[in-house]
């Protein structure tokens, strides 16, 4: 490839993540003659040693802002995902002489003015989940779907799209994962877990056209999490009122 061709590829990642985790980017990127730096927020990552309270958005804009000072980038394609949509708006925002390209991938993407808060559907969405986990608990006279939690989505075994393989228990819509059930075992610190379900809420709301079709989404996505958990057929989880 040419020297013509060649970009700069500089990632600003999402919040429950690190520069670590875009590792099997740099070789596929290299080979296409391309330069990607994925640089990690202060208190993440590597850098959590540094975390403290005074730690805020302006503190990961500055941390972008210094690597292209230091690195002395230009022409860069600035990449924002999740709420490194937040960090690469005030990066373009201050650095626009520097910054070719911005690209936002799953991410936040706020206006002048607007915090995470304002763009972050949570209240409602939460609203809904809980209603239909005491819907599901009372149907299926069982706690399976009593121990929710909300992430990211999981990391994938393969690079291509084609070819991506999610863990299991990940229940799956043309690829992208919506919620996934994780099994009772043990955590980190060598303590027996409950089983849970994990709901990954940007890829559920970038679904919903809105409230009501947020809450049937996840109506259905719980249903299919606790059947499977129960071994037993959705219909069953479902049609029955407790």
């Amino acid at each position: 490839m040419s020297a013509a061709a060649s970009k700069i590829f500089l990632v600003c990642h999402g919040a429950w993540s690190a520069g670590w985790a875009w590792k099997k980017m740099h070789p596929l990127m290299q080979a296409a003659g391309h330069r990607l730096i994925t640089p990690t927020y202060t208190g993440l990552g590597e850098r959590v040693h540094l975390a403290n309270p005074s730690i805020d958005l302006d503190s990961h804009i500055e941390d972008v802002m210094n690597v292209i000072k230091y690195e002395d980038l230009r022409d860069i394609v600035l990449v924002g995902h999740s709420y490194g949509g937040m960090v690469a708006t005030g990066v373009a925002d201050r650095a626009r002489d520097k910054v070719k390209q911005l690209i936002y991938i799953d991410a936040f993407v706020p206006n002048d003015g607007q915090s995470l808060l304002d763009l972050y559907g949570g209240p409602a969405a939460d609203a809904e989940t809980l209603e239909e986990r005491r819907r599901l608990a009372r149907a299926a006279k069982s706690d399976a779907a009593g121990h929710l939690a909300v992430d990211d989505v999981p990391a994938v075994d393969r690079t291509s799209p084609d070819d991506v393989v999610w863990g299991q228990g990940v229940l799956a819509d043309a690829r992208v994962p919506l919620a996934q059930l994780v099994p009772a075992g043990v955590d980190p610190e060598g303590l027996p877990s409950r089983a849970r379900i994990v709901l990954y809420r940007r890829p559920l709301e970038a679904r919903a056209r809105g409230g009501a079709d947020l809450a049937d989404l996840l109506h259905e996505v719980l249903v299919e999490q606790v059947a499977e958990y129960l071994n037993s057929e959705p219909d069953a989880v479902d049609g029955v009122e407790g």
